[in-house]
């Protein structure tokens, strides 16, 4: 283990936190591991409705990959590594509950992927963006990007390896939301209160529903999430949303 990765658990909501601020929370091979092994832990716990990720300290949500660890892997080493951020990114999106990124500081490379595999992403007004990867003579994110800004938007972030501000990556569609200075926890916190207010099954099917629209086409996509949505609507919370609603 590598003790940079903590939970804590307040009501209904667990905050996963990166707690390694002297390296501005890089994630090597061991930490990418213990987040994995947290998401798991978490996604058990049927108490945690919602979870969210942060970074420790003011200077970044996650700068990304640890360089110093980069830098003396061969080919298959860097695969094996890139793999895991892969399933960190795979395993946000396919968590049975709804993810949300608090991004203070800069999420940059890895960390911009964590952050944008999130389902919802809140962003303090300093908060900064950014696949970095070409300017050390890689690559990263363009498998995703594309889908969620589009081909010459992905070919612009990822191949002149510059920044976004806050307000860069909100008109983008990568940020939901910019929290003033300061107002990051109480943005948080409320988007939180609302989830936990919606039904736990419907959310963890427009999970699944939206992540097959990023991978199919919009038939195969919209008949998915008909299926789905008839689950959803045959099950007591819905029925009992339902009646409610009808009783107004």
């Amino acid at each position: 283990m590598s003790n940079f990765i903590r939970t804590e658990i307040e009501g209904n909501v667990a905050f996963i936190v990166v707690d390694r601020p002297q390296k501005m929370n890089a994630l090597n091979t061991a930490i990418l591991k213990e987040l994995l092994n947290c998401l798991d832990s978490v996604d058990r716990n049927d108490d945690i409705r919602v979870v969210v990720l942060r970074g420790e300290g003011e200077k970044a949500f996650i700068v990304g990959a640890d360089i110093q660890e980069l830098a003396n892997m061969s080919a298959y080493e860097y695969r094996e590594f890139g793999m895991l951020f892969t399933s960190i990114s795979e395993r946000i999106m396919t968590l049975s509950k709804p993810v949300i990124a608090a991004v203070n500081g800069v999420a940059f490379g890895g960390g911009c992927l964590v952050a944008i595999s999130c389902d919802l992403v809140v962003a303090d007004a300093g908060a900064r963006f950014g696949f970095q990867e070409v300017n050390l003579g890689f690559m990263g994110a363009t498998g995703m990007l594309p889908k969620l800004v589009g081909k010459h938007r992905a070919a612009e972030i990822t191949m002149l390896g510059g920044t976004l501000s806050a307000k860069e990556a909100h008109g983008m569609g990568l940020v939901n939301k910019i929290a003033d200075d300061g107002e990051l926890e109480a943005v948080v916190d409320e988007i939180s209160r609302r989830l936990i207010e919606q039904s736990s099954m419907a959310l963890h099917l427009i999970k699944r529903s939206l992540l097959v629209a990023l991978d199919a086409g919009l038939s195969v996509s919209s008949r998915y999430e008909t299926e789905l949505s008839s689950i959803c609507v045959a099950g007591d919370p819905a029925q009992r949303r339902i009646a409610r609603y009808l009783q107004r």
